[in-house]
């Protein structure tokens, strides 16, 4: 079994985490991905990896949310809002980062 942490300073948000995550299993040529996270924010992240990867192709991927603060899902539901506005890898997102100063 291998860990795979995003580690890519050049990542910024939670699309790319995706992106990378999706290139990383198929260059080690993984079959079966279990991605591992705070309930709410793995929630956003099925929604996203149904984005970048159809369901019927491989790696497959299992999603096991883990509990943490209530406060998350508040912010998770901020940040698929945002969404509608700023689609990830649009300019208007990638305006939002820099006005954040979010970096990777």
């Amino acid at each position: 079994m291998s860990i795979i942490t995003g580690d890519d300073p050049s990542v910024r948000e939670t699309y790319g985490e995706v992106l990378k995550t999706l290139e990383t299993c198929r260059k080690f040529g993984s079959k079966r991905h279990l991605a591992v996270g705070l309930a709410p924010h793995i929630t956003r992240i099925r929604l996203l990896w149904r984005k970048a990867h159809p369901a019927y192709a491989d790696p497959q991927v299992f999603f096991l949310p883990v509990e943490g603060p209530w406060e998350y899902w508040l912010w998770e539901t901020a940040m698929l809002c945002l969404y509608l506005v700023a689609p990830p890898g649009s300019r208007a997102q990638k305006f939002l980062l820099d006005l954040g100063r979010r970096k990777g």
